[in-house]
């Protein structure tokens, strides 16, 4: 019920992985590798843990590998989760005995109802106005290259818009449309 509670409770994001400690000897190994798996959180970082709504967090081993390991290591680690995700609705927890023929400790965790990683969002932007300055940068110089050097200058361009427009004037339509009223009687 309480994996249920993660699934279906969920508002936000919710992040999870899975973390295998193959050097599980010593007090603080597995709370040491809990906390650097946590930081460097699983395929996008920036989340804020302390936003979790709720935690889950199962740790499985074979029973050889239980009984080399203190149950205080253990009560180290998951308060050291705790201390992550701040004071989430409920933090649901549990220990199992797995057979498998590897002596391994493995960390399963869960964190729901996370907002967007803030300084992921930050870094996603400037990607973007950079991706967008160089594509500004080639539609520039691609319309650089599309103009054609015809070898008229300013000048000449102006002189001949005015020409262009005294032939308007100077034709029979342009006489007929251009406001010219003939008052020949006759």
């Amino acid at each position: 019920m309480e994996w249920a509670k993660l699934f279906t409770d969920g508002e936000g994001l919710t992040v999870y992985g899975e973390l295998t400690i193959k050097d599980f000897v010593g007090e603080t190994a597995i709370a040491e590798a809990v906390m650097n798996n946590l930081n460097s959180n699983l395929l996008a970082g920036g989340f804020d843990l302390k936003q979790s709504r709720y935690v889950g967090v199962i740790i499985t081993a074979p029973k050889s590998v239980w009984d080399q390991i203190p149950q205080a290591n253990i009560t180290y680690a998951m308060h050291m989760v705790n201390d992550q995700c701040g004071t989430p609705k409920g933090v649901f927890k549990g220990m199992y005995i797995v057979e498998s023929p590897d002596p391994v400790v493995k960390v399963y965790s869960m964190f729901t109802g996370l907002g967007l990683p803030d300084s992921r969002v930050a870094q996603l932007r400037t990607e973007a106005q950079a991706l967008q300055q160089t594509v500004k940068g080639k539609d520039d110089q691609r319309n650089l290259t599309l103009n054609l050097d015809t070898g008229k200058n300013e000048t000449v361009s102006a002189a001949q818009k005015v020409k262009d427009k005294i032939a308007a004037k100077s034709s029979a339509f342009g006489k007929l449309v251009g406001g010219v009223v003939d008052r020949r009687k006759p």
